[in-house]
């Protein structure tokens, strides 16, 4: 939903995207009451940091390992 939230923000005019929505939310009582709902804000960062807590390593940041590491 939020994806789909931010999408539509950043391409208001894009028509097939809006009967998507519509289509989504005519078809599902569910998908409605969840579009209709207040939204948070929009983050300010449209690609947070992610961390994917992997069960035998740990928790990992992808991008920021590499740049971690530093030839030595």
């Amino acid at each position: 939903m939020a994806d789909l939230r931010l999408t539509a923000s950043r391409y208001p005019a894009d028509r097939a995207l809006r009967r998507l929505i519509a289509d989504l939310t005519s078809g599902s009582p569910r998908f409605a009451e969840l579009w209709d709902a207040e939204a948070p804000p929009p983050l300010t960062d449209p690609s947070p940091r992610k961390t994917i807590d992997h069960p035998a390593v740990g928790p990992d940041h992808p991008g920021l390992r590499h740049a971690a590491r530093r030839p030595g």
